[in-house]
């Protein structure tokens, strides 16, 4: 639970960054902005609404791809975490030359994460 702790704390950090407001302090700057659009057409402020468009859509996505790979590791994280203590009690087995499923479970999870490339 120390991990998850550690983690909401930097993201309560993070997010007087993140959720700031976008304020345009230069008036000129807004006006400038107005004219340079008031001289395109419509074909090219079509074309800039689309591409915004495409730009917002992919950010969605990409919002909800971080989200599922965020979430698929802390719940990864917690379900080893979760799990260790029967593996390496049963490795502490008085018959562990006759039963191995601590070390054998153990080595299948370690290959199944990458950590070894053979046993």
């Amino acid at each position: 639970m120390g991990i998850f702790d550690v983690a909401q704390h930097v993201v309560n950090q993070s997010a007087g960054l993140i959720t700031g407001n976008l304020t345009l302090g230069n008036a000129d700057m807004m006006s400038a902005i107005e004219s340079q659009l008031a001289t395109m057409g419509i074909g090219e402020l079509l074309g800039l609404f689309l591409e915004t468009q495409i730009v917002k859509l992919c950010m969605s996505i990409m919002a909800i791809v971080i989200f599922i790979v965020v979430f698929g590791r802390m719940i990864e994280i917690y379900l080893v975490v979760s799990i260790a203590p029967i593996l390496f009690s049963t490795m502490a087995n008085r018959e562990w030359l006759i039963y191995k499923g601590g070390q054998t479970t153990t080595q299948n999870i370690l290959i199944a994460n990458g950590s070894f490339a053979t046993v």
